[in-house]
């Protein structure tokens, strides 16, 4: 299961409420969720500043998660 959607779980949040929390749309996260979007360290950071870096390295690991694409998120007020 993806760690972002673990993380969620544990911390009672919607796929909604995690994606406010970090600025971006629904839709967007969840396409990270389901692969169909690759994670950047945009989105890394986001989470670490929503947070706390100890819950970024605990979901992203030390460095393992390898952004591939440095596309900024999308907007919560975008069509993406």
């Amino acid at each position: 299961m993806n760690q972002l959607k673990v993380f969620a779980i544990q911390h009672s949040l919607t796929q909604g409420e995690l994606a406010q929390q970090l600025g971006v749309t629904r839709e967007y996260l969840n396409r990270i969720i389901n692969g169909q979007q690759q994670l950047t360290s945009s989105m890394i950071g986001r989470f670490a500043a929503a947070f706390g870096f100890a819950a970024a390295e605990t979901v992203f690991g030390n460095g393992s998660a390898n952004p591939q694409s440095e596309k900024p998120p999308c907007p919560q007020q975008s069509n993406c």
